[in-house]
């Protein structure tokens, strides 16, 4: 793959943050609604920014969607650390993928919410809380990818690490301050709430430089290895890690 595709790669993912955050703003959810808010005034407000919701949601699942080429190049990154066996790849692989599905699936049942304005107030606020408990509460995946990504790379044993040590410890913490957004489902007000500062806020301040980083060394990494090349195991090293008996 040439570079410059492989950089464009890499630059989708700082941009999934960009546009994901610019269309929540168009949707005028900076900051957040909060789940203490009444099924009438939820109601009101989507009565009365219908298009502006139904705009900045597009751009934000638009947004979610850039996250995938980001995924992949991190992936194709981590081949370059494993022989014979990918295994850490095909994880890279498999939970980036989910990873956009639980942006892109909440907020589509947002739009939802705002397909029928002028339906039940309650019946809003019903569909609008499960929209906003998903898109905040759906951190298992990106906690688990971070994890194993951070142990993959802390496990790097090849003469000129991929990346530096440190920054496997920074993805498992980033990964730790991700976590208060599993709370979300229990708490109505306090910190722990959708829009508070630990269910939301937290874990959106610590995934975004943890991108940006990641960013930083694989545009290194590009202009320093060029082409990827995918590693193969010689004859020698495939027959020693086959079973015997």
């Amino acid at each position: 793959m040439p570079k410059s595709t492989q950089r464009i790669f890499v630059w989708c993912g700082p941009a999934m943050l960009v546009v994901l955050f610019i269309g929540l703003i168009v949707a005028g959810w900076i900051p957040l609604p909060t789940p203490g808010d009444s099924a009438a005034k939820v109601a009101h407000d989507y009565q009365a920014h219908t298009d502006a919701i139904r705009i900045g949601l597009l751009i934000a699942m638009f947004g979610a969607a850039l996250y995938g080429p980001f995924a992949a190049m991190l992936a194709a990154q981590l081949r370059r650390m494993e022989k014979w066996q990918p295994a850490a790849t095909y994880c890279q692989l498999m939970l980036g993928g989910l990873v956009i599905l639980e942006v892109i699936v909440p907020l589509m049942i947002l739009e939802a919410a705002a397909f029928r304005p002028y339906r039940s107030p309650e019946i809003t606020l019903a569909i609008s809380d499960i929209g906003w408990l998903m898109f905040v509460g759906f951190v298992f995946t990106v906690v688990v990818e971070l994890v194993f990504l951070g142990v993959a790379i802390l496990q790097d044993t090849t003469a000129t690490p991929v990346f530096p040590r440190w920054t496997g410890t920074a993805s498992i913490v980033t990964a730790v301050l991700i976590l208060p957004g599993t709370p979300v489902v229990a708490f109505k007000s306090g910190p722990f709430t959708w829009s508070g500062i630990l269910g939301f806020w937290v874990p959106a301040i610590a995934f975004g430089p943890w991108l940006v980083v990641m960013s930083v060394f694989m545009l290194k990494n590009i202009d320093r290895e060029g082409d990827i090349p995918v590693p193969t195991a010689t004859v020698a090293e495939t027959a020693a890690a086959m079973p015997r008996g």
